[in-house]
């Protein structure tokens, strides 16, 4: 069985520092290799950036890079903990390790956080569902 999570990436609702980078990495995004090398470039300049260190999660995750993009939610987080997106992005990250029950957590924790993260919503019920399935003895492992 396979789930596809989401990962949450800044929009028009998204608070203005998240709009402002979004908006100057797509103005620079013909200036740099990928978005990894721009948002590592982004936090030497401002190593305090919350929305720079989600942003090089995701930008991790999508090239594979799960350790090194949970290291980056989490450090978003101990500078804005009450950021939902990167509370979701977290949980997708260690969803696709296998370690669902962080992952749920994180996902409740985002919804605390804003109820109507619909990502986050779905995300939550994927890694629910995920985890009841692994629960469940293979077909081959159960006696006849």
């Amino acid at each position: 069985m396979v789930f596809v999570f989401t990962i949450i990436q800044p929009h028009p609702g998204a608070d203005r520092p998240a709009r402002i980078a979004t908006a100057a990495a797509h103005l620079q995004t013909a200036y740099w290799k990928d978005s990894v090398s721009l948002w590592t470039h982004c936090l030497a300049c401002t190593p305090g950036d919350y929305v720079a260190h989600n942003n090089l999660g995701i930008a991790l995750v999508l090239q594979g890079r799960r350790e090194e993009a949970i290291h980056n939610f989490e450090r978003a987080l101990e500078i804005k903990p009450d950021d939902s997106e990167a509370h979701n992005n977290s949980g997708v990250a260690l969803a696709s390790q296998g370690k669902m029950e962080e992952a749920i957590h994180q996902f409740e924790r985002a919804l605390e956080l804003k109820a109507d993260n619909s990502e986050a919503r779905t995300n939550l019920g994927r890694a629910l569902a995920a985890r009841g399935a692994s629960d469940k003895p293979s077909p081959s492992s159960q006696e006849p």
